[in-house]
């Protein structure tokens, strides 16, 4: 390890202080020297090696200046930074929750801190895979002592991650994780004592799934082709169109696999397909370079110059137009769903502050889930808030700010008084929750009503197609639940 990384993370003590130090717990390493700090496996205080897939962070100065973060509550996220596939947006616009709770004075006097864990496949960073990117980035954030973060954005990862979140009592909010095996992934029942760690601000895709064949069967197609990854999200959204398609009597799915992670598979089955009289292809990855790959790849088939092709939610993304330059004589043919776009004034607000925070590098409007990453950045933010003031029992740390605690915060936000998910509530929302007092919370991505069994939201669908300028994406209608 380089020393200039171990560096960044030492507190501003000499080495004597802590390297004589005690302790049985992470927790008690951090309230004696701050943040970065556990307990060796030789029962001393040390700091916590650095990560390169962590090295990223706001305040940027968060670990080259650790005096001065020493009291900070930390949150995290945890998304690809691919820049193809990657999840960047949804990053910022957590952090631009955290930016504006320190602006209102953070939390009884500690302000926040968010660090950006990465979880590519990135040989230039590490050989490690994906899957164990993902770990290793959540068991660094585990020793690091975070209650919460957001992401991961895919169900796969989200599954992945889970062993590590469930040992470490971390909770983690994802804007995007949408598949159905997931629901219960953190118990069947969720209860006060047992809320479950995993949570998400978008609808799963029961909804989806539904909203697909109704659309699907008000055209009246009757012979639909799925081509699916195999993962948790794909098979799950395939076979739950399927139940919805063919129970309804609208008319025959055939499903088309294809390992996750393998083009050559998804390749084949791309042609196969093609080569089947089918009335419409609906294609369902949870990776953005599988749908420009696969536009690519029916572009040069012309079983698929008339073929009506269906694309799901990771398909409505900017990246997957900027990719496909060769396949726009498709883009007429193409429909696709996903949770619908939000409107109204609490989405215009977080649109204006994104702008405001990261224009012109980035916008909100580039990703389908940037207001719902930005809400999970507050209702995280909100379960530190529950935690502390009202969880003692659950949590070790002095603080009173544990992963168990903010969790335990989830079930007090969908049912008391309106609180809009803004910066100006947040003295609002510190106020009910001293008082243990819940709230019914409604946010740029729309109302968060969870159900208190499931901790699942509600949501409606939106069916886009691709603009008239081939730049963005135009909602032809939206199916209510």
């Amino acid at each position: 390890m380089p020393l200039s990384l171990l560096l960044l993370l030492l507190p501003a003590c000499s080495l004597t202080t802590y390297d004589y130090t005690p302790c049985t717990e992470d927790s008690q390493c951090r309230a004696a020297f701050g943040n970065g700090m556990i307990c060796s496996d030789a029962g001393l205080c040390a700091p916590l090696p650095p990560l390169d897939r962590c090295a990223t962070a706001w305040p940027e100065d968060f670990f080259s200046a650790p005096d001065q973060h020493r009291e900070d509550i930390v949150l995290a996220t945890l998304f690809s930074r691919d820049p193809i596939e990657g999840d960047l947006e949804e990053a910022l616009a957590a952090e631009l929750a955290v930016r504006q709770v320190n602006d209102q004075g953070g939390l009884d006097g500690h302000p926040y801190a968010i660090v950006h864990c990465d979880y590519t496949e990135d040989p230039g960073i590490d050989t490690l895979t994906a899957t164990e990117a993902v770990q290793a980035a959540g068991q660094y954030l585990v020793d690091l002592g975070v209650p919460a973060l957001v992401g991961p954005a895919t169900s796969s990862m989200s599954q992945d991650v889970w062993p590590v979140m469930e040992a470490g009592n971390l909770l983690y909010i994802s804007p995007s994780a949408t598949s159905p095996a997931l629901t219960d992934i953190d118990g069947l029942i969720k209860t006060d004592a047992e809320p479950g760690l995993f949570w998400r601000t978008a609808p799963p895709d029961d909804l989806q799934g539904l909203a697909i064949a109704q659309d699907m069967a008000d055209r009246d197609v009757v012979t639909v082709a799925v081509i699916h990854e195999t993962s948790n999200y794909g098979s799950a959204l395939a076979d739950v169109f399927k139940s919805y398609f063919e129970a309804s009597g609208s008319g025959q799915v055939t499903l088309y696999p294809f390992d996750e992670g393998d083009g050559t598979g998804r390749d084949t089955q791309v042609a196969t397909s093609g080569g089947e009289p089918f009335d419409e292809v609906l294609f369902i990855s949870g990776n953005i370079d599988d749908y420009i790959a696969f536009l690519n790849a029916a572009a040069s088939l012309s079983s698929y110059d008339d073929r009506a092709i269906f694309l799901t939610d990771a398909g409505r993304d900017t990246k997957l137009l900027e990719n496909t330059p060769g396949a726009r004589d498709l883009y007429d043919q193409i429909r696709g769903s996903a949770p619908a776009v939000p409107t109204g004034t609490l989405y215009d607000f977080f649109q204006s502050a994104f702008a405001a925070a990261y224009a012109p590098g980035y916008s909100a409007s580039d990703s389908s889930y940037t207001s719902y990453a930005y809400d999970a950045g507050w209702l995280a933010i909100y379960g530190t808030a529950w935690s502390l003031y009202n969880e003692t029992d659950a949590c070790t740390d002095d603080d009173h700010i544990c992963g168990l605690g903010a969790a335990r915060g989830m079930r007090r936000i969908s049912d008391g008084a309106t609180v809009e998910i803004m910066a100006t509530t947040w003295n609002t929302v510190q106020a009910s929750f001293q008082v243990g007092q819940s709230i019914n919370v409604s946010g740029a991505s729309g109302d968060l009503n969870f159900n208190p069994e499931t901790g699942e939201t509600v949501g409606p669908v939106d069916i886009w197609q691709i603009n008239s300028t081939s730049d963005g994406f135009n909602t032809v209608t939206t199916i209510s639940p």
